[in-house]
């Protein structure tokens, strides 16, 4: 299989679809982000994300992502998915949108991220039982191997009551929750905003 990039075919057959995907985000993320924030994007996949958000507010943004799947103009930098190349605080707001259950180690990544940030915005595919566990996962093997077929399929999701007990243990303090259930994807997604 071949990987989507900005010149290729699967980019504008796929495009309606990445694109609304990422409005809808936004419009869930929008008043959790100040204008002229300096936020990074960690795991920022194609940044289509991040572009509808610079086009939404005044902010600056960056992305860092173990594989260069960047369709955008955003500024954008590999990483090695463990040490995230910023100083300390340097990072007003780090998303982590849809990336954590790529993560095999996602106690090293919230450790980097909450030591560059003052605040952390996740949206994670969660479960409510097994059936539907097993059906994120298959939906996200289906969903994101066309778009990357090197990207890591970890597939290492948690419920809600798991996040509770991992945000307790990194010491991060919940904001904001909302859980949301997707008609078209017969999933749970949940919204943490989180203070470092």
């Amino acid at each position: 299989m071949v990987s989507m990039t900005k010149n290729s075919p699967l980019k504008y057959i796929y495009w309606p679809f990445l694109k609304l995907r990422a409005k809808n985000i936004v419009n869930l993320l929008n008043h959790h982000i100040k204008i002229k924030e300096n936020i990074l994007d960690i795991g920022c996949g194609n940044m289509i994300i991040s572009q509808e958000l610079v086009n939404n507010k005044q902010i600056q943004i960056k992305g860092i992502d173990v594989l260069d799947m960047n369709l955008t103009e955003l500024p954008f930098q590999l990483f090695n998915g463990k040490k995230i190349p910023f100083p300390s605080k340097y990072f007003d707001t780090s998303l982590l949108i849809g990336v954590l259950h790529h993560v095999k180690d996602q106690k090293t990544l919230l450790v980097e991220t909450k030591r560059v940030s003052q605040k952390i915005i996740i949206f994670e595919d969660i479960y409510l039982n097994n059936l539907e566990r097993f059906w994120i996962k298959v939906k996200d093997i289906i969903g994101n191997l066309p778009e990357e077929p090197k990207m890591n399929f970890a597939l290492n999701f948690h419920s809600d009551s798991d996040w509770s007990h991992i945000f307790a243990a990194h010491r991060l303090h919940l904001l904001y929750k909302k859980i949301l259930w997707n008609p078209f994807r017969f999933t749970h997604h949940a919204i943490y905003v989180l203070n470092v």
